[in-house]
């Protein structure tokens, strides 16, 4: 999976999703590779981004690993550490959970992202985030 998404190859993540694959982040949740997927399309869109991905431990069905992502949102430079976990059976990907910290991310991605930080405005943001992204 992180081989491919590296590579910013979309279509070669599709077919490693469960098609009822559960993701969740900080910011989105999809029930299924459908909503993962068009997240996937949006962030990988840009040939100016770069990702890198360390694998550390696969234990049973459960992989984990840390990425770095360097990226632009609403023409904002972000700079993201996520460590990612993973379940795999049947050779798809059937759960796939990213952890960042939401206040490190908002200083860096949105304008006055200190004020997006604050638990009433946090929520307006990725709302926000989440219509505009995906």
């Amino acid at each position: 999976f992180y081989a491919a998404f590296v590579k910013q190859d979309v279509a070669a993540l599709k077919p490693l999703y469960a098609e009822n694959v559960k993701f969740k982040d900080a910011i989105f949740s999809y029930p299924d590779r459908e909503g993962a997927m068009g997240m996937w399309k949006k962030i990988l869109s840009d040939p100016r981004s770069k990702f890198e991905f360390t694998l550390k431990k696969v234990e049973g069905d459960v992989v984990t690993g840390h990425w770095n992502a360097d990226y632009t949102v609403l023409g904002r430079k972000v700079h993201n550490e996520i460590e990612t976990r993973m379940v795999v059976r049947d050779g798809k990907i059937v759960e796939h959970t990213d952890d960042f910290t939401w206040d490190k991310w908002a200083r860096q991605a949105l304008p006055a992202g200190g004020l997006f930080t604050l638990p009433g405005f946090e929520h307006l943001a990725k709302g926000v985030l989440r219509a505009v992204i995906g």
